[in-house]
């Protein structure tokens, strides 16, 4: 997220805040130290109490240091009540960008077109032969559209999937008729599952820790999520 603010946005100067837990503190310090990195400055760093409506005193502070950004760690709540304090705090024209805790219809909801131009992260996969043909499936099986419940739907679907390839490659077929998993077999397996075609991508893993396809960058147009090109 630090990169997108840094290259593909063009800021110099943001500001960040978040939550208090884990979830909001962790992106944006991740924010703050990659961002930093690249060259850029980070001119406040503010944590908010979650559930309050008004954050205009530390919006108006944030305001006199001049950020081009604000990045918000949290949820979408929060993340409303300060979309919608930003230009009474003389930030009109300071883009807020978020995370998937502020990613869906809930948010446009809260704060109409004072939503508009916010980005937020989300990990919906690209469009794909595979994943259109999943969506269509998950609709005719469940009368409602793949990712309603949860935008981790088709990454617990590569897991499973995945699981299951993995399973296939070392089952052994016993002189009694049983089909046997070896366990270290399995476990091997699965640490160097490589080049798995999953619905979120190409999947490979070491010793444990698999690449997941990157987030999915979207902003507020016209009332709608809008995925960024």
């Amino acid at each position: 997220m630090a990169e997108y603010l840094y290259n593909e946005l063009g800021f110099r100067q943001i500001a960040a805040m978040h939550d208090g837990d884990a979830y909001g503190r962790g992106l944006a310090e991740k924010v703050q130290e990659v961002f930093t990195d690249l060259g850029g400055e980070v001119v406040a760093f503010e944590a908010i109490t979650p559930g309050e409506t008004d954050y205009s005193a530390i919006l108006t502070d944030i305001g006199s240091q001049n950020p081009e950004a604000i990045f918000f760690g949290g949820y979408y709540p929060e993340a409303a009540v300060i979309a919608n304090g930003m230009p009474v705090a003389g930030m009109e024209d300071v883009v807020l960008f978020s995370d998937d805790g502020t990613f869906g219809a809930s948010f446009i909801e809260l704060t109409g077109v004072l939503g508009e131009g916010t980005y937020a992260t989300s990990a919906l996969p690209p469009s794909s032969p595979a994943k259109e043909e999943f969506d269509q499936k998950y609709l005719d099986a469940y009368g409602q559209e793949a990712g309603a419940l949860s935008t981790f739907t088709w990454h617990g679907y590569d897991v499973v999937s995945g699981l299951i390839s993995a399973v296939r490659s070392v089952a052994i077929l016993g002189d009694d008729g049983n089909l046997y998993i070896p366990r270290d077999q399995l476990v091997d397996a699965v640490n160097n599952l490589s080049g798995y075609q999953g619905l979120t991508g190409e999947i490979s893993c070491s010793s444990g820790e698999c690449n997941t396809a990157g987030p999915t960058f979207f902003v507020v147009q016209d009332g709608e999520w809008v995925v960024v090109e």
